[in-house]
């Protein structure tokens, strides 16, 4: 079997997550069978040889090739995504080219058997062409298109939208496209005449033209328009858009000459990945700018798809070479800041990657000690911005303090993010190093620096990102390691942390607010995930200080509280609930005030915690909160002002103690009887049908009667009896109205 091509079967698993994901299916040799009238895909695996018919292809079938070595399809049967990725270009060129014949043999085919049997319908054959947007002559010439001319290029714009419709059309204008250079060296013949000339009507076609062949959605095509040689003219067209008057016009051809500049960060060798890296950038471009809004979802597919796969090549590439990490890391060391920009940029673009190689590329940088490196950033520019001189007044800061001021900004936010993404894709990894044992010996500066950070930062949204970097080192799970740094935590920081809840602050409500709300999310996260954190919180009289939320109006933050609360609750921490009684109240008489002001709806979210804590209560039966509510607000059962929240809750509970009351009868196994609706003895084969039909008419004019009847009752109740229309049933059934009294 020829190693050309070799490739990877792929199967799309929708049920992994909601974005779907390509499961392997095995490796091995794609094989295209040409017997038959339509011809069979199959495949043999490398090591068993097992052949397998994949599908039987036909014109019907939707072929899609993607960044040139990958084709995909979706099976017809069982409507399955599946997808073949080869080890070469010549192998996944032989592939399609089978694909491609084997489709058109097969039209022809049924057309040739068309005209066979209806002689007299032989002019059937032009409309058929017509309707499938091409023909057999077409599909053979190599001429598709015309040589573009101020004359023709109306015609040559509706080939094209045609062209899209139509697989196999589409992929031979665009194949002929990208392979006659003399047509797009005469259409940007065409376009210098038009521009020179000023030729309005004429550079508005272009621009039609060129949008359609963009949106062919083809690689081989976009990998030609997008290249060295085409891209500016492309962009040049792209700047006449009919719908666009002259004053706005976007100059994209200017931006690419003097604003877009490639930053050198680190010497790249391989004219692939330089390749790869540019054709990025313009196709970001073309998507994003250029052709924002008239790209159709096709090309939005292929042109994200290029970028994606160019970018798995990049990160590869620089993850594989040392050479490139060390010059890297180098340049951070002298805190370059194209350097960190390169970094976030890698990391910014790794969420398409699969878990193990995020996890991968992460655990590279940490070799060459990234965190360190961001750590030494963050307090020398976070002290360099703290000791800063204010200007005078009516002094005004010069250019460079302001480059100065800006620099330092992006390179605080940038660091922040690469520890964000980090967190979000390796936890462990910065988790590890903040408590390593050289952070231990210096008693955890890096954690001492980030909550000193989170509590009185004065950019407002460092402060916010800092919080995030706490919040996300504590989303462990059960893991020993995971409680060894939450007991660091609740011994270490959180006192200091809980700070937020004092009376006295001198930052703005927003702020506040926010730490507020940040500092109730990790309280959440200890009574989750750590086991021993009654401990701390009793030390620390955590319950004693959060309850001044209760104080404010901040809705979010008595959610928050409350849910807190809720999951104290349902641990059965008794020795926390001693001072839960205090706050517990605060929100009762918040609530009860609502009511009294008839704003129930603007509070059903607190509503609705109240409810499950007062459930909750009831139905552990917690002692320490049941007596104290009844000693506070009496019997809450017989007190009218509970009754909207105690009565679903009785419900609820009387639910509750049903279902815990029915318990399933032991089986025993030398005496096993069966109930069902229709109950046989062991000896009887016939079933009494007629007993079984009057058993359901029975039950079925009991059921009918006890409907009508609470009916009526609830007519009765919401109208009252003076405009009460009663019905009832006489012995066969039929309704009878008594008249209404006057």
């Amino acid at each position: 079997m020829s190693a050309s091509i070799r490739a990877k079967f792929f199967i799309l698993d929708e049920q992994v997550r909601e974005e779907g994901e390509w499961v392997l299916k095995g490796i091995g040799f794609p094989v295209i069978d040409k017997e038959g009238k339509h011809g069979l895909m199959k495949f043999i695996h490398e090591d068993t040889n097992k052949e397998v018919i994949l599908h039987e292809i036909t014109d019907k079938i939707l072929y899609e090739r993607d960044k040139g070595t990958t084709i995909s399809w979706q099976h017809k049967d069982t409507e399955e995504y599946m997808a073949l990725s080869f080890q070469n270009q010549e192998g996944a060129d032989q592939i399609w080219r089978s694909i491609q014949e084997l489709q058109n043999r097969g039209k022809m085919e049924e057309e040739h058997q068309l005209e066979k049997e209806s002689p007299n319908l032989k002019f059937i054959r032009s409309d058929i062409d017509d309707e499938d947007g091409l023909s057999s002559d077409s599909l053979d010439s190599e001429n598709l298109l015309p040589l573009p001319s101020v004359s023709n290029l109306s015609k040559i714009e509706q080939e094209l939208i045609v062209a899209g419709l139509y697989q196999a059309k589409r992929v031979k204008i665009a194949q002929m496209i990208a392979n006659r250079p003399n047509f797009l060296a005469k259409l940007q013949e065409v376009f210098i005449k038009a521009e020179e000339e000023k030729a309005e009507e004429a550079l508005h076609l272009l621009y039609l033209v060129v949008r359609a062949m963009v949106n062919l959605a083809e690689f081989e095509l976009l990998d030609v328009l997008m290249d060295d040689k085409n891209f500016l003219f492309i962009f040049g067209v792209l700047e006449y858009d009919p719908e666009i008057r002259e004053k706005t016009k976007i100059p994209h051809r200017t931006f690419f000459k003097e604003h877009a500049h490639y930053l050198d960060v680190v010497e790249i060798k391989e004219a692939f990945v330089l390749r790869e890296i540019h054709m990025n950038f313009r196709l970001l471009y073309l998507r994003d700018c250029a052709l924002g809004h008239y790209l159709d979802e096709r090309s939005l597919i292929m042109v994200t798809s290029i970028v994606q796969e160019n970018y798995m090549e990049i990160v590869k590439y620089i993850q594989g070479n040392k050479d490139v990490m060390r010059r890297l890391f180098d340049q951070l060391r002298q805190y370059k800041m194209n350097a960190l920009r390169f970094i976030h940029e890698v990391c910014s673009v790794i969420k398409p990657l699969m878990e193990i190689d995020k996890s991968s590329l992460l655990e590279t940088f940490d070799q060459y000690n990234l965190f360190e490196l961001l750590d030494g950033i963050l307090k020398e520019l976070s002290g360099a911005t703290n000791t800063q001189t204010k200007p005078q007044k009516g002094q005004k800061k010069t250019k460079e303090n302001l480059d100065h001021e800006t620099n330092t900004k992006t390179s605080i936010r940038l660091s922040l993010e690469i520890l964000s993404i980090t967190l979000a894709y390796a936890p462990h990894l910065l988790r590890t190093y903040s408590t390593s044992q050289q952070e231990k010996v210096l008693k955890f500066p890096f954690l001492t620096f980030v909550t000193d950070n989170a509590l009185s930062n004065p950019d407002f949204n460092e402060q916010i990102s800092y919080w995030e970097i706490l919040k996300g080192l504590l989303e462990t799970g059960e893991s020993e390691k995971s409680q060894q740094y939450m007991e660091l935590f609740c011994n270490t920081f959180l006192g200091k942390l809980l700070s937020v809840f004092d009376e006295k602050q001198s930052q703005s409500t927003e702020v506040v607010s926010n730490s507020r709300y940040a500092m109730l999310e990790m309280l959440l996260l200890c009574v989750k995930n750590y086991k021993n954190y009654r401990e701390a919180f009793n030390n620390l009289r955590v319950i004693e200080r959060i309850s001044t939320v209760f104080d404010t109006k901040e809705k979010h933050l008595i959610v928050h509280g409350l849910q807190l609360f809720m999951a104290m609750l349902q641990n059965k921490d008794e020795a926390n609930l001693e001072q839960l009684k205090q706050p517990l109240k605060k929100i009762l008489d918040f609530w009860l005030a609502s009511q009294a002001q008839k704003r129930q709806g603007a509070f059903n979210l607190i509503s609705s915690q109240i409810f499950y804590i007062l459930m909750t209560t009831y139905n552990e039966e917690v002692t320490t909160l049941t007596q104290y509510l009844n000693e506070t607000y009496g019997d809450m059962n017989s007190n009218p002002i509970f009754e909207s929240i105690m009565i679903p809750i009785n419900r609820r509970l009387a639910y509750e103690k049903e279902r815990k009351l029915v318990k399933p009868s032991p089986i025993n196994d030398k005496e096993v009887e069966t109930k069902t609706l229709f109950t046989v003895a062991p000896d009887q084969y016939e079933l009494n049908i007629e007993n079984v039909i009057a058993q359901n008419i029975a039950a079925h004019q009991q059921l009918k009667k006890h409907s009508t009847t609470r009916a009526r009752e609830d007519e009765l109740e919401e109208h009252g009896p003076k405009d009460y229309k009663l019905r009832k049933l006489d012995e066969e059934g039929t309704s009878v109205k008594i008249p209404q009294k006057k």
